[in-house]
């Protein structure tokens, strides 16, 4: 299970215990998660400063599992 708190960590639970097990830091700030179970992957709509830019970006972050 992934939670997100609004800002650019992704806390990861195990879902059977309901325990955290690890977390994940994103680029941006997380505003959206959603999980793609065929392609094991997490996606995280998140808003992103570039550089010394005062404006804010939104894009993707993919999270990919069990990669090799």
């Amino acid at each position: 299970m992934y939670t997100a708190n609004g800002k650019n960590l992704i806390q990861v639970y195990d879902y059977t215990l309901f325990e955290a097990i690890y977390q994940l830091t994103a680029y941006g700030n997380i505003q959206h998660m959603f999980y793609d179970e065929k392609e094991n992957m997490l996606l995280a709509l998140t808003n992103v400063k570039i550089g010394d830019s005062p404006k804010v970006f939104l894009g993707f972050e993919k999270i990919y599992f069990e990669t090799e």
